[in-house]
């Protein structure tokens, strides 16, 4: 019980800091302008490329922690088949150590979830010695192994990013794959 706490006050902890950094950004005329391309509106938010290389070089410079990176891959079946799609899915714990907990954290399984994929960089860095909460972090580490699956629907960010990226206001859409949830499911 109360490591399920300690796991649920580290993802509250990535998620303010991740949303406080969302609340900050303006346009230039110091509202948010809802006709610019979405990575003037939200400088802080990662492609899904981005965010792949990104997450690549937090794991390659993890000094609080011993990561195991891997992309899964996987073949669409549904709406847009034959697109294979790629999911990072990483394993954090301390070195040496094989705790007996393990916490996995899901971010970006809906496409609009802008959000929720950047607090998963937060939490990565965090675990891995490299941000402000990184000392709270080593404890846990003793007790506890992560999976992070940072963007679980790398298709719709990108569908998503499309969408709303041009000038002229436009509806948002959120795609389905399921393909991120088979891998998921797989892992468990």
């Amino acid at each position: 019980m109360q490591m399920q706490m300690v796991c649920i006050v580290i993802l509250a902890i990535a998620l303010v800091s991740a949303s406080s950094e969302a609340g900050k950004v303006t346009g230039k005329t110091g509202q948010k302008d809802k006709g610019a391309p979405l990575k003037e509106k939200m400088p802080w938010y990662h492609t899904t490329d981005e965010l792949h290389a990104e997450v690549s070089d937090i794991a390659s410079s993890c000094q609080g922690a011993q990561i195991e990176f891997t992309t899964k891959t996987k073949m669409n079946t549904g709406d847009n088949a034959g697109t294979e799609i790629a999911i990072d899915v990483l394993k954090v714990r301390k070195s040496g150590s094989a705790p007996r907990t393990k916490a996995m954290f899901v971010f970006g399984e809906h496409a609009r979830e802008l959000v929720s994929p950047e607090s998963s960089l937060d939490l990565l860095r965090n675990l891995c010695g490299q941000g402000a909460s990184s000392n709270r972090m080593a404890d846990l580490l003793d007790k506890v192994e992560f999976t992070i699956v940072p963007n679980a629907n790398p298709l719709g960010r990108r569908r998503f990013k499309r969408v709303n990226n041009a000038s002229a206001p436009t509806k948002t859409m959120l795609i389905s794959t399921g393909i991120g949830e088979t891998i998921i499911e797989e892992m468990l």
